[in-house]
């Protein structure tokens, strides 16, 4: 590989590098704000539960039931995508030396230029499946969070549902 295109590709990966990680730490708080509103979703499901009845809005228990059922289940979908951390990094500085000592030892007598891009060619791909792996961790919690919010979306429809039942019994109630 030429020395341009290889500086090409290491400056690529280093942006595509900073942009994944950027991305994991969006995907990070998003799942914080997800679990907090999953929690609150759920107090407030346990709270109506309590205290429909005293109120006099008989709304469905069952449904109720569901909407806590669902919330519990999104909240468990969540604390998985939370302990999706499996990033990986190309070397760090210090180990790139080291290695690339080693490896230059073992190529024998080369010139400088073919050892610079040997060696940037070896990070390149070093990076280049630090970014996939990454890229596939990403993908990985957002697709939790995604079945996250439909069921949570799915308990707050049951908790409506719920409520228009109740209301419903009460208006047609003698």
């Amino acid at each position: 590989m030429n020395a341009k295109l290889n500086d090409f590709f290491l400056g690529e990966g280093i942006r595509q590098d900073a942009l994944i990680h950027d991305l994991a730490s969006q995907l990070g708080t998003k799942t914080g704000l997800y679990m907090v509103f999953a929690g609150f979703v759920f107090t407030a499901e346990t709270a109506l539960l309590k205290e429909l009845d005293p109120l006099g809005l008989h709304a469905s228990k069952v449904l109720l039931i569901s909407a806590i059922v669902l919330s519990l289940i999104a909240i468990v979908i969540l604390l998985s995508a939370a302990f999706v951390q499996d990033y990986k990094t190309p070397p760090i500085l210090a180990q790139l030396r080291e290695q690339s000592e080693l490896y230059l030892n073992s190529l024998g007598a080369i010139s400088h230029d073919e050892q610079l891009n040997s060696i940037k060619e070896k990070f390149i791909n070093s990076l280049a499946r630090s970014i996939d792996h990454n890229y596939g961790m990403n993908q990985t919690i957002a697709q939790f969070l995604e079945k996250a919010s439909l069921f949570i979306g799915l308990s707050i429809f049951c908790v409506l549902v719920a409520v228009l039942v109740g209301i419903f019994r009460l208006a047609v109630q003698p």
